[in-house]
Protein backbone atom coordinates (compact mmCIF):
# COMPACT_ATOMS: atom_id res chain seq x y z
CA UNK A 1 0.00 0.00 0.00
CA UNK A 2 2.95 2.52 1.13
CA UNK A 3 4.35 1.92 -2.24
CA UNK A 4 1.30 2.56 -4.58
CA UNK A 5 0.92 5.74 -2.86
CA UNK A 6 3.94 6.50 -3.22
CA UNK A 7 3.42 6.19 -7.06
CA UNK A 8 0.32 7.96 -6.93
CA UNK A 9 1.67 10.47 -5.22
CA UNK A 10 4.35 10.50 -7.90
CA UNK A 11 2.30 10.66 -10.75
CA UNK A 12 0.32 13.23 -9.73
CA UNK A 13 3.06 15.64 -8.20
CA UNK A 14 4.65 15.54 -12.06
CA UNK A 15 1.69 17.50 -14.08
CA UNK A 16 1.90 20.71 -11.99
CA UNK A 17 5.49 20.71 -13.21
CA UNK A 18 4.95 19.25 -16.81
CA UNK A 19 1.94 21.67 -17.13
CA UNK A 20 4.20 24.72 -16.98
CA UNK A 21 6.52 23.95 -19.53
CA UNK A 22 3.66 22.06 -21.48
CA UNK A 23 1.63 25.47 -21.79
CA UNK A 24 4.69 27.69 -22.71
CA UNK A 25 5.98 24.67 -25.42
CA UNK A 26 2.66 25.01 -26.93
CA UNK A 27 2.57 28.60 -27.19
CA UNK A 28 5.48 29.06 -28.25
CA UNK A 29 6.22 26.57 -30.88
CA UNK A 30 3.99 27.56 -34.25
CA UNK A 31 4.83 23.61 -35.47
CA UNK A 32 2.76 22.17 -32.50
CA UNK A 33 -0.12 24.70 -32.74
CA UNK A 34 -2.85 22.94 -35.18
CA UNK A 35 -4.63 26.16 -35.65
CA UNK A 36 -3.34 29.45 -37.33
CA UNK A 37 -3.78 32.91 -35.32
CA UNK A 38 -6.50 33.93 -37.57
CA UNK A 39 -8.72 31.76 -35.72
CA UNK A 40 -8.27 33.50 -32.32
CA UNK A 41 -9.13 36.74 -34.35
CA UNK A 42 -7.57 39.02 -37.08
CA UNK A 43 -3.73 39.93 -35.70
CA UNK A 44 -3.64 43.68 -34.41
CA UNK A 45 -3.31 46.27 -37.36
CA UNK A 46 0.18 47.71 -38.12
CA UNK A 47 0.23 51.33 -36.98
CA UNK A 48 0.61 52.96 -40.50
CA UNK A 49 -2.59 50.28 -41.75
CA UNK A 50 -4.30 51.85 -38.67
CA UNK A 51 -3.20 55.50 -39.33
CA UNK A 52 -3.96 55.09 -43.42
CA UNK A 53 -7.51 53.74 -42.00
CA UNK A 54 -8.31 57.15 -39.83
CA UNK A 55 -6.98 58.96 -42.42
CA UNK A 56 -8.93 57.80 -44.75
CA UNK A 57 -11.86 57.47 -43.18
CA UNK A 58 -11.63 61.33 -41.76
CA UNK A 59 -11.57 62.29 -45.19
CA UNK A 60 -14.33 60.80 -46.36
CA UNK A 61 -16.57 61.98 -43.78
CA UNK A 62 -14.92 65.90 -44.23
CA UNK A 63 -15.96 65.23 -47.65
CA UNK A 64 -19.31 63.92 -47.18
CA UNK A 65 -20.13 66.34 -44.36
CA UNK A 66 -18.34 69.83 -45.31
CA UNK A 67 -18.50 69.62 -49.26
CA UNK A 68 -20.09 72.67 -50.58
CA UNK A 69 -22.03 73.38 -47.39
CA UNK A 70 -23.49 76.52 -46.20
CA UNK A 71 -20.93 77.13 -43.23
CA UNK A 72 -17.48 75.79 -45.95
CA UNK A 73 -14.58 77.29 -44.89
CA UNK A 74 -11.12 76.83 -43.67
CA UNK A 75 -12.29 77.62 -39.67
CA UNK A 76 -15.39 74.99 -40.31
CA UNK A 77 -13.35 72.76 -42.16
CA UNK A 78 -10.66 72.73 -39.32
CA UNK A 79 -13.17 72.05 -36.53
CA UNK A 80 -15.34 69.44 -38.64
CA UNK A 81 -11.74 67.46 -39.03
CA UNK A 82 -10.75 68.08 -35.19
CA UNK A 83 -14.19 66.63 -33.94
CA UNK A 84 -14.42 63.83 -36.01
CA UNK A 85 -10.81 62.69 -35.08
CA UNK A 86 -11.94 63.56 -31.31
CA UNK A 87 -14.73 61.27 -32.02
CA UNK A 88 -12.74 58.80 -33.21
CA UNK A 89 -9.88 58.22 -30.57
CA UNK A 90 -12.84 58.59 -27.76
CA UNK A 91 -14.92 55.80 -30.05
CA UNK A 92 -11.62 53.81 -30.28
CA UNK A 93 -10.50 54.07 -27.09
CA UNK A 94 -13.76 53.30 -25.71
CA UNK A 95 -13.84 49.70 -27.78
CA UNK A 96 -10.01 48.61 -27.56
CA UNK A 97 -11.52 47.73 -23.15
CA UNK A 98 -15.02 46.81 -24.28
CA UNK A 99 -14.96 45.41 -27.98
CA UNK A 100 -11.28 44.13 -28.54
CA UNK A 101 -12.16 41.72 -31.05
CA UNK A 102 -13.12 44.91 -33.35
CA UNK A 103 -10.00 46.76 -32.24
CA UNK A 104 -8.01 43.51 -33.52
CA UNK A 105 -9.81 43.14 -36.91
CA UNK A 106 -9.11 45.13 -39.72
CA UNK A 107 -11.75 43.47 -41.85
CA UNK A 108 -14.34 44.53 -39.28
CA UNK A 109 -13.54 47.70 -38.76
CA UNK A 110 -13.72 48.34 -42.70
CA UNK A 111 -17.02 46.81 -42.49
CA UNK A 112 -18.37 48.82 -39.37
CA UNK A 113 -16.98 52.33 -40.46
CA UNK A 114 -18.40 51.30 -44.01
CA UNK A 115 -21.80 51.16 -42.55
CA UNK A 116 -21.65 54.30 -40.98
CA UNK A 117 -20.48 56.18 -44.20
CA UNK A 118 -23.24 54.73 -46.16
CA UNK A 119 -25.66 56.44 -43.57
CA UNK A 120 -23.86 59.62 -43.89
CA UNK A 121 -23.64 59.67 -47.76
CA UNK A 122 -27.50 58.82 -47.54
CA UNK A 123 -27.98 61.54 -45.14
CA UNK A 124 -26.07 64.30 -47.14
CA UNK A 125 -28.76 63.15 -50.12
CA UNK A 126 -31.52 63.53 -47.99
CA UNK A 127 -30.79 66.57 -46.51
CA UNK A 128 -29.44 68.47 -49.41
CA UNK A 129 -32.67 67.20 -51.69
CA UNK A 130 -34.66 68.47 -48.61
CA UNK A 131 -32.93 71.90 -49.10
CA UNK A 132 -34.13 72.47 -52.39
CA UNK A 133 -37.89 75.03 -53.00
CA UNK A 134 -40.32 72.79 -53.16
CA UNK A 135 -39.16 69.10 -51.57
CA UNK A 136 -40.80 67.62 -49.00
CA UNK A 137 -39.43 68.42 -45.58
CA UNK A 138 -39.85 65.18 -44.26
CA UNK A 139 -36.92 63.95 -46.52
CA UNK A 140 -34.32 63.86 -43.64
CA UNK A 141 -36.49 61.20 -41.64
CA UNK A 142 -35.59 58.84 -43.98
CA UNK A 143 -31.98 58.51 -43.11
CA UNK A 144 -31.36 54.46 -42.49
CA UNK A 145 -29.43 55.16 -39.11
CA UNK A 146 -31.27 51.86 -37.82
CA UNK A 147 -29.57 50.47 -40.54
CA UNK A 148 -25.56 50.88 -38.74
CA UNK A 149 -27.12 49.73 -35.59
CA UNK A 150 -28.74 46.62 -37.06
CA UNK A 151 -25.84 45.37 -38.79
CA UNK A 152 -23.51 46.24 -35.31
CA UNK A 153 -26.07 44.18 -33.54
CA UNK A 154 -25.43 41.05 -35.96
CA UNK A 155 -21.99 41.48 -35.79
CA UNK A 156 -21.12 42.32 -32.16
CA UNK A 157 -24.05 42.18 -30.19
CA UNK A 158 -26.34 44.88 -28.53
CA UNK A 159 -24.08 46.94 -26.75
CA UNK A 160 -21.67 47.39 -29.18
CA UNK A 161 -24.98 48.41 -31.36
CA UNK A 162 -25.61 51.13 -28.98
CA UNK A 163 -22.40 52.53 -29.31
CA UNK A 164 -22.27 52.37 -32.99
CA UNK A 165 -25.85 54.15 -32.35
CA UNK A 166 -24.44 56.80 -30.49
CA UNK A 167 -21.24 57.79 -32.35
CA UNK A 168 -23.43 57.58 -35.97
CA UNK A 169 -26.01 60.00 -33.92
CA UNK A 170 -23.42 62.15 -33.54
CA UNK A 171 -21.86 62.12 -36.64
CA UNK A 172 -25.84 62.78 -38.25
CA UNK A 173 -26.38 65.73 -35.97
CA UNK A 174 -22.95 67.44 -37.01
CA UNK A 175 -24.07 67.01 -40.57
CA UNK A 176 -27.70 68.08 -40.64
CA UNK A 177 -26.19 71.47 -38.72
CA UNK A 178 -23.46 71.81 -41.01
CA UNK A 179 -25.77 71.38 -44.03
CA UNK A 180 -27.95 74.33 -42.65
CA UNK A 181 -30.66 72.36 -41.51
CA UNK A 182 -32.75 74.19 -38.89
CA UNK A 183 -31.97 73.69 -34.88
CA UNK A 184 -35.36 72.42 -34.29
CA UNK A 185 -35.34 69.72 -37.15
CA UNK A 186 -32.48 68.22 -36.08
CA UNK A 187 -33.80 67.34 -32.92
CA UNK A 188 -36.50 65.82 -34.54
CA UNK A 189 -34.45 64.34 -36.92
CA UNK A 190 -32.53 62.85 -34.58
CA UNK A 191 -35.06 62.00 -31.69
CA UNK A 192 -36.87 60.02 -35.16
CA UNK A 193 -34.06 58.04 -36.25
CA UNK A 194 -32.52 56.98 -32.61
CA UNK A 195 -35.87 55.66 -31.75
CA UNK A 196 -35.70 53.23 -35.12
CA UNK A 197 -32.29 52.39 -34.17
CA UNK A 198 -32.60 51.90 -30.08
CA UNK A 199 -35.96 49.17 -30.79
CA UNK A 200 -32.81 47.48 -34.12
CA UNK A 201 -30.53 47.08 -30.96
CA UNK A 202 -33.10 45.88 -28.85
CA UNK A 203 -35.61 43.78 -30.89
CA UNK A 204 -32.96 41.70 -32.68
CA UNK A 205 -31.56 39.30 -30.29
CA UNK A 206 -31.23 35.93 -31.85
CA UNK A 207 -31.82 35.20 -35.38
CA UNK A 208 -33.14 31.88 -36.18
CA UNK A 209 -35.42 33.06 -38.66
CA UNK A 210 -34.89 35.29 -41.90
CA UNK A 211 -38.59 36.34 -41.09
CA UNK A 212 -37.35 37.83 -37.60
CA UNK A 213 -35.27 40.89 -39.71
CA UNK A 214 -38.31 41.16 -41.80
CA UNK A 215 -40.15 41.74 -38.23
CA UNK A 216 -37.63 44.13 -36.56
CA UNK A 217 -37.69 46.42 -39.96
CA UNK A 218 -41.57 46.60 -38.82
CA UNK A 219 -40.93 47.43 -35.49
CA UNK A 220 -38.50 50.13 -36.76
CA UNK A 221 -40.81 51.76 -38.83
CA UNK A 222 -43.70 51.72 -36.35
CA UNK A 223 -41.08 53.25 -33.40
CA UNK A 224 -40.22 55.99 -35.97
CA UNK A 225 -43.78 56.58 -37.13
CA UNK A 226 -44.94 56.96 -33.06
CA UNK A 227 -41.81 58.90 -32.24
CA UNK A 228 -42.61 61.67 -35.79
CA UNK A 229 -46.71 61.61 -34.83
CA UNK A 230 -45.26 62.79 -31.24
CA UNK A 231 -43.29 65.81 -32.71
CA UNK A 232 -46.15 66.64 -34.82
CA UNK A 233 -48.86 66.81 -32.34
CA UNK A 234 -46.34 68.96 -30.75
CA UNK A 235 -46.69 71.47 -33.42
CA UNK A 236 -49.61 71.04 -34.75
CA UNK A 237 -49.01 69.62 -38.22
CA UNK A 238 -49.99 66.20 -39.32
CA UNK A 239 -48.15 64.96 -42.44
CA UNK A 240 -49.45 61.61 -43.36
CA UNK A 241 -47.24 61.15 -45.85
CA UNK A 242 -44.10 61.66 -44.13
CA UNK A 243 -45.65 59.08 -41.28
CA UNK A 244 -46.08 56.15 -44.20
CA UNK A 245 -42.29 56.80 -45.72
CA UNK A 246 -41.26 56.83 -41.88
CA UNK A 247 -43.05 53.64 -41.50
CA UNK A 248 -41.82 51.81 -45.00
CA UNK A 249 -37.95 53.40 -44.84
CA UNK A 250 -37.69 50.62 -41.50
CA UNK A 251 -39.39 48.00 -43.54
CA UNK A 252 -37.10 49.08 -46.50
CA UNK A 253 -34.24 48.22 -43.97
CA UNK A 254 -35.71 45.08 -42.62
CA UNK A 255 -35.64 43.64 -46.21
CA UNK A 256 -32.09 45.00 -46.90
CA UNK A 257 -30.32 43.44 -43.72
CA UNK A 258 -32.29 40.39 -44.35
CA UNK A 259 -31.14 40.08 -48.47
CA UNK A 260 -27.89 41.33 -47.13
CA UNK A 261 -27.08 38.61 -44.33
CA UNK A 262 -25.12 36.43 -46.32
CA UNK A 263 -22.82 39.41 -47.43
CA UNK A 264 -22.38 40.17 -43.73
CA UNK A 265 -21.30 37.08 -42.37
CA UNK A 266 -18.86 37.24 -45.21
CA UNK A 267 -17.37 40.53 -44.74
CA UNK A 268 -17.39 40.27 -41.12
CA UNK A 269 -16.63 36.70 -40.53
CA UNK A 270 -19.47 35.85 -38.10
CA UNK A 271 -21.93 33.31 -37.63
CA UNK A 272 -25.47 34.04 -37.39
CA UNK A 273 -27.67 31.76 -35.60
CA UNK A 274 -28.88 30.56 -39.03
CA UNK A 275 -25.81 29.86 -40.70
CA UNK A 276 -25.15 27.93 -37.36
CA UNK A 277 -28.64 26.05 -37.98
CA UNK A 278 -27.79 25.24 -41.42
CA UNK A 279 -24.25 23.89 -40.33
CA UNK A 280 -26.51 21.24 -38.23
CA UNK A 281 -28.47 20.38 -40.89
CA UNK A 282 -27.50 16.52 -42.02
CA UNK A 283 -29.56 16.96 -45.19
CA UNK A 284 -27.53 20.19 -46.31
CA UNK A 285 -24.04 19.15 -45.00
CA UNK A 286 -21.82 17.00 -47.03
CA UNK A 287 -19.48 17.03 -43.80
CA UNK A 288 -21.81 15.72 -41.74
CA UNK A 289 -23.29 12.69 -44.14
CA UNK A 290 -19.35 11.48 -44.64
CA UNK A 291 -19.33 11.51 -40.94
CA UNK A 292 -22.25 9.36 -40.22
CA UNK A 293 -21.29 6.86 -43.06
CA UNK A 294 -17.45 6.45 -41.83
CA UNK A 295 -17.76 6.52 -38.41
CA UNK A 296 -21.60 6.35 -37.17
CA UNK A 297 -20.37 5.40 -33.46
CA UNK A 298 -18.57 9.13 -33.52
CA UNK A 299 -21.16 10.91 -35.34
CA UNK A 300 -23.60 9.36 -32.66
CA UNK A 301 -20.88 10.53 -29.99
CA UNK A 302 -21.36 13.90 -31.40
CA UNK A 303 -24.60 14.58 -31.69
CA UNK A 304 -25.17 13.61 -27.78
CA UNK A 305 -22.51 16.07 -26.98
CA UNK A 306 -24.27 18.43 -28.89
CA UNK A 307 -27.51 17.99 -26.90
CA UNK A 308 -25.16 17.96 -23.88
CA UNK A 309 -23.10 21.47 -25.07
CA UNK A 310 -26.26 23.37 -25.93
CA UNK A 311 -28.52 22.09 -22.72
CA UNK A 312 -25.03 23.60 -20.79
CA UNK A 313 -24.60 26.75 -22.67
CA UNK A 314 -28.11 28.01 -22.20
CA UNK A 315 -27.66 27.49 -18.31
CA UNK A 316 -24.67 29.58 -18.30
CA UNK A 317 -25.64 32.19 -20.90
CA UNK A 318 -23.52 31.36 -23.84
CA UNK A 319 -24.48 30.65 -27.24
CA UNK A 320 -26.08 27.28 -27.61
CA UNK A 321 -26.24 27.02 -31.00
CA UNK A 322 -22.31 27.35 -31.50
CA UNK A 323 -21.67 24.74 -28.69
CA UNK A 324 -24.20 22.21 -30.74
CA UNK A 325 -22.40 23.12 -33.76
CA UNK A 326 -18.93 23.06 -32.62
CA UNK A 327 -19.39 19.58 -31.37
CA UNK A 328 -21.66 17.92 -34.18
CA UNK A 329 -17.54 19.04 -36.04
CA UNK A 330 -15.41 18.33 -33.29
CA UNK A 331 -14.46 14.72 -33.63
CA UNK A 332 -14.40 14.83 -38.29
CA UNK A 333 -10.73 13.97 -38.13
CA UNK A 334 -11.69 10.20 -36.70
CA UNK A 335 -13.08 9.47 -40.29
CA UNK A 336 -9.41 8.93 -41.37
CA UNK A 337 -9.12 5.98 -38.91
CA UNK A 338 -12.33 5.15 -37.69
CA UNK A 339 -11.69 1.88 -36.40
CA UNK A 340 -8.93 2.85 -33.93
CA UNK A 341 -11.79 4.38 -32.00
CA UNK A 342 -13.95 2.31 -29.51
CA UNK A 343 -17.05 4.38 -30.22
CA UNK A 344 -17.13 2.60 -33.80
CA UNK A 345 -15.80 -0.72 -33.42
CA UNK A 346 -18.16 -3.78 -33.55
CA UNK A 347 -19.07 -4.74 -30.52
CA UNK A 348 -17.46 -4.27 -26.97
CA UNK A 349 -15.02 -6.55 -25.65
CA UNK A 350 -13.74 -7.50 -28.85
CA UNK A 351 -10.21 -7.09 -30.80
CA UNK A 352 -9.11 -3.71 -30.76
CA UNK A 353 -6.46 -2.18 -33.54
CA UNK A 354 -4.46 -1.29 -30.18
CA UNK A 355 -4.12 -4.94 -29.31
CA UNK A 356 -1.17 -5.29 -31.21
CA UNK A 357 0.09 -1.30 -30.97
CA UNK A 358 2.90 -0.17 -28.37
CA UNK A 359 1.07 2.29 -26.44
CA UNK A 360 3.14 5.60 -27.59
CA UNK A 361 1.92 4.48 -31.44
CA UNK A 362 -1.80 4.00 -30.32
CA UNK A 363 -1.69 7.45 -28.83
CA UNK A 364 -0.11 9.32 -31.93
CA UNK A 365 -2.95 6.99 -34.02
CA UNK A 366 -5.59 8.55 -30.95
CA UNK A 367 -3.96 12.02 -31.28
CA UNK A 368 -3.93 12.43 -34.65
CA UNK A 369 -7.82 12.50 -35.37
CA UNK A 370 -7.21 16.58 -34.16
CA UNK A 371 -4.71 17.20 -36.82
CA UNK A 372 -6.89 15.60 -38.63
CA UNK A 373 -10.19 17.25 -38.30
CA UNK A 374 -8.59 20.66 -38.80
CA UNK A 375 -7.23 19.48 -42.06
CA UNK A 376 -11.07 18.11 -42.96
CA UNK A 377 -12.67 21.29 -41.89
CA UNK A 378 -10.08 23.43 -43.90
CA UNK A 379 -10.37 21.25 -46.95
CA UNK A 380 -14.47 21.76 -46.79
CA UNK A 381 -14.59 25.55 -45.86
CA UNK A 382 -15.45 25.15 -42.05
CA UNK A 383 -15.82 28.31 -40.36
CA UNK A 384 -12.68 29.41 -37.79
CA UNK A 385 -15.27 29.49 -35.11
CA UNK A 386 -15.92 25.97 -35.57
CA UNK A 387 -12.77 25.01 -36.48
CA UNK A 388 -11.67 26.03 -33.22
CA UNK A 389 -13.64 23.32 -31.28
CA UNK A 390 -11.26 20.59 -32.84
CA UNK A 391 -8.13 21.36 -30.92
CA UNK A 392 -9.73 23.00 -28.13
CA UNK A 393 -11.95 19.62 -27.09
CA UNK A 394 -8.69 18.15 -25.91
CA UNK A 395 -6.79 20.80 -25.27
CA UNK A 396 -3.23 19.91 -23.33
CA UNK A 397 -5.13 16.86 -21.31
CA UNK A 398 -3.81 13.31 -20.63
CA UNK A 399 -4.39 10.22 -22.33
CA UNK A 400 -5.06 8.69 -19.31
CA UNK A 401 -5.48 5.05 -20.44
CA UNK A 402 -2.28 4.40 -23.01
CA UNK A 403 -0.40 6.73 -20.04
CA UNK A 404 -1.13 3.78 -17.36
CA UNK A 405 -0.86 1.01 -19.87
CA UNK A 406 2.61 2.59 -20.74
CA UNK A 407 3.22 2.83 -16.98
CA UNK A 408 1.69 -1.02 -16.86
CA UNK A 409 4.20 -2.45 -19.29
CA UNK A 410 7.23 -0.58 -18.20
CA UNK A 411 6.72 -0.18 -14.35
CA UNK A 412 10.63 0.21 -13.71
CA UNK A 413 10.46 2.54 -16.31
CA UNK A 414 9.79 6.35 -15.78
CA UNK A 415 7.10 6.98 -18.60
CA UNK A 416 7.12 10.90 -19.86
CA UNK A 417 3.86 11.82 -18.89
CA UNK A 418 4.13 15.33 -21.24
CA UNK A 419 4.44 12.64 -24.22
CA UNK A 420 0.77 11.35 -23.55
CA UNK A 421 -0.74 14.84 -24.05
CA UNK A 422 -2.73 16.08 -26.23
CA UNK A 423 -1.00 19.42 -27.93
CA UNK A 424 -3.71 21.75 -27.43
CA UNK A 425 -4.20 24.61 -27.41
CA UNK A 426 -6.67 24.80 -24.42
CA UNK A 427 -10.38 25.92 -24.53
CA UNK A 428 -10.82 29.87 -24.84
CA UNK A 429 -14.32 30.65 -24.88
CA UNK A 430 -17.40 29.35 -22.66
CA UNK A 431 -18.63 27.62 -25.25
CA UNK A 432 -14.93 25.59 -26.30
CA UNK A 433 -14.91 24.73 -23.01
CA UNK A 434 -18.03 23.40 -22.72
CA UNK A 435 -18.09 21.19 -25.41
CA UNK A 436 -14.54 20.02 -24.08
CA UNK A 437 -16.58 18.92 -20.72
CA UNK A 438 -18.82 17.29 -22.64
CA UNK A 439 -17.02 15.79 -24.84
CA UNK A 440 -15.25 14.24 -21.82
CA UNK A 441 -18.52 13.30 -19.95
CA UNK A 442 -20.33 11.63 -22.74
CA UNK A 443 -17.63 9.44 -22.76
CA UNK A 444 -16.84 8.41 -19.39
CA UNK A 445 -20.76 7.67 -18.27
CA UNK A 446 -20.86 5.52 -21.61
CA UNK A 447 -18.58 3.32 -19.36
CA UNK A 448 -20.74 3.12 -16.36
CA UNK A 449 -22.40 -0.39 -15.39
CA UNK A 450 -25.33 0.62 -13.94
CA UNK A 451 -26.08 4.41 -14.55
CA UNK A 452 -28.25 5.86 -11.88
CA UNK A 453 -28.40 9.12 -11.53
CA UNK A 454 -26.26 9.07 -8.27
CA UNK A 455 -23.44 7.52 -10.03
CA UNK A 456 -24.23 9.89 -13.28
CA UNK A 457 -23.96 12.98 -10.60
CA UNK A 458 -20.83 11.53 -9.22
CA UNK A 459 -18.71 10.41 -12.53
CA UNK A 460 -19.88 14.39 -14.28
CA UNK A 461 -18.54 16.19 -11.00
CA UNK A 462 -15.65 13.99 -11.06
CA UNK A 463 -15.03 14.70 -14.86
CA UNK A 464 -15.39 18.37 -14.85
CA UNK A 465 -13.32 18.67 -11.06
CA UNK A 466 -10.49 16.26 -13.19
CA UNK A 467 -10.27 18.84 -16.45
CA UNK A 468 -10.63 22.04 -13.73
CA UNK A 469 -7.46 20.48 -11.61
CA UNK A 470 -5.51 19.81 -14.77
CA UNK A 471 -5.98 23.34 -15.95
CA UNK A 472 -7.31 22.87 -19.05
CA UNK A 473 -10.37 25.50 -18.24
CA UNK A 474 -8.01 28.30 -17.09
CA UNK A 475 -8.38 30.25 -20.50
CA UNK A 476 -11.89 30.01 -20.07
CA UNK A 477 -14.01 33.40 -18.48
CA UNK A 478 -16.06 30.10 -17.01
CA UNK A 479 -16.86 30.61 -13.35
CA UNK A 480 -17.06 28.13 -10.38
CA UNK A 481 -20.51 29.29 -10.40
CA UNK A 482 -20.96 28.03 -14.42
CA UNK A 483 -19.63 24.75 -13.42
CA UNK A 484 -21.95 24.11 -11.09
CA UNK A 485 -24.71 24.78 -13.63
CA UNK A 486 -22.85 22.87 -16.40
CA UNK A 487 -23.09 20.07 -13.98
CA UNK A 488 -26.67 20.27 -13.89
CA UNK A 489 -27.26 20.43 -17.11
CA UNK A 490 -25.52 17.73 -17.53
CA UNK A 491 -26.53 15.40 -15.40
CA UNK A 492 -30.31 15.92 -16.53
CA UNK A 493 -29.59 15.02 -20.14
CA UNK A 494 -27.63 11.90 -19.21
CA UNK A 495 -30.47 10.86 -16.34
CA UNK A 496 -32.95 11.42 -19.64
CA UNK A 497 -30.62 9.83 -21.60
CA UNK A 498 -30.02 6.61 -19.38
CA UNK A 499 -33.28 6.14 -17.94
CA UNK A 500 -34.61 3.02 -16.92
CA UNK A 501 -37.42 0.91 -18.58
CA UNK A 502 -40.13 -1.50 -16.90
CA UNK A 503 -39.29 -4.57 -17.80
CA UNK A 504 -42.55 -6.21 -20.18
CA UNK A 505 -44.07 -9.50 -19.19
CA UNK A 506 -43.98 -11.95 -21.86
CA UNK A 507 -46.91 -12.30 -23.69
CA UNK A 508 -48.25 -16.08 -24.79
CA UNK A 509 -49.90 -16.32 -27.92
CA UNK A 510 -52.84 -18.89 -28.01
CA UNK A 511 -52.80 -20.55 -30.93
Amino acid sequence: MAEASGGRTKTAARPSAMRGERAVEVISDPRRHPLPSRIEGVPFPAPVEKLLLAGLYTGVVALLVHGGAPLAGVRSLAGLLGLVLVLNYLFGRHLSKVEPGFVRSTRSQVGMYGAVLIVLGAARFLVDAALVPGAPAWLPHLVPLALATLVARIVHGQRFALEVTTYAGILLAVLLVVRGHPQAAVIEVLAVQLSGALVAAILTGSIRKRSKLVKVGVAIGCAQVITLACFQALVGDFDRTALVFAWLQGLAIGYFVTGSLPMIEALFQVLTDISLLELCNENDQPLLKKLLLTAPGTHHHSFIVGVLGEAAAESVGANPLLCRAGAYYHDIGKMVKPEYFAENQAKAGGCSPHDELEPAMSFLVICSHVKDGVEIGRRYGLHPRLLEFIPTHHGTSLVQYFYHRAMTRSPDDDVDESAFRYSGPRPRTKETGIVNLADAVEASTRSLDHPSPARIRNQVHDIIMNRMMDRQLDETPLTFADLSRIEDAFVHVLVGIFHVRPKYPQITVKG
